[in-house]
């Protein structure tokens, strides 16, 4: 900005939360809502200003507190139809899944936790059938028909028969699929759930069963490093990186948060 080239002007929105914020009357009037955000996130979405470099850092490591958030003993799921199992799922060819219900008092419990290993590669059906159902009968068997919400990926058909991922799930479970992927209100609904409480407790509580959810959450999914060669096409990166099972386990947890808080899905 001190050295502006070709004469430019430089317009700067004003904070949403300011009195001069822009098409608000036009807005939900929560939708500037910072609870339970990072002052990252409010700093550079909501404020407009510039952020620090994340490069290298836990994507959560601000909010996710392991002694705060996680139980020493198993926590125990409520068998009722009135508050099923959800699944928050991600696709592509390392399929993964996080497994939570809302107890009575609104909480989250996330019970656990099934993925494609670091060396292995396979589709939705194999990872349904091989895994993510002996998973669930062996450790939730009084559990009914669980729900799936998932990465809208999931409609994309496969080249070689048509068959989306939705039509493999749907055989298995109930399906919606997420409002977005996109990764900002991915983050901001983790973000809301692990920064709240309820009653003086934790909103999101994690059963001491998903270990590798946790080191995820911990340090393993982070903002990529950025890459500083001194040549014209330097990779620049202001996103996670892509590392199996982590980034996998942490997106599946974010559907998850998104479908907890409400938000609309497409069935």
């Amino acid at each position: 900005e001190k050295e502006i080239p070709n004469k430019w002007d430089i317009f700067r929105q004003p904070s949403g939360r300011s009195p001069d914020a822009e098409n608000a009357d036009h807005l939900r009037s929560d939708y500037y809502d910072t609870d339970g955000l990072s002052e990252e996130y409010i700093r550079v979405m909501i404020d407009g200003e510039y952020g620090y470099d994340q490069s290298g850092l836990p994507v959560f490591n601000k909010v996710f507190l392991p002694q705060w958030h996680v139980t020493k003993e198993p926590l125990r799921i409520s068998p009722s139809s009135e508050s099923p199992l959800v699944i928050g799922m991600d696709a592509g060819l390392t399929p993964a899944a996080v497994i939570g219900q809302q107890d009575y008092r609104g909480r989250l419990l996330v019970v656990g936790e099934c993925y494609t290993n670091p060396d292995e590669s396979m589709g939705m059906e194999r990872f349904v059938t091989t895994r993510l159902l002996p998973y669930l009968r062996t450790h939730f068997p009084l559990a009914g028909k669980a729900y799936v919400t998932a990465d809208p990926a999931i409609n994309h058909r496969s080249q070689a028969n048509e068959v989306t991922a939705f039509d493999v799930l749907s055989r298995y479970f109930h399906v919606a699929v997420a409002w977005s992927d996109k990764l900002p209100a991915r983050i901001s609904a983790a973000e809301s759930w692990l920064a709240g409480q309820i009653d003086g407790k934790p909103k999101v509580i994690f059963d001491p069963r998903t270990s590798r959810l946790q080191k995820a959450m911990a340090h393993g999914y982070r903002y990529a490093k950025k890459r500083n060669t001194g040549g014209v096409n330097d990779e620049i990166k202001d996103t996670p990186d892509k590392n199996h099972p982590d980034s996998d386990l942490v997106d599946s947890l974010m559907y998850l948060c998104m479908h907890a808080s409400g938000g609309n899905s497409q069935a």
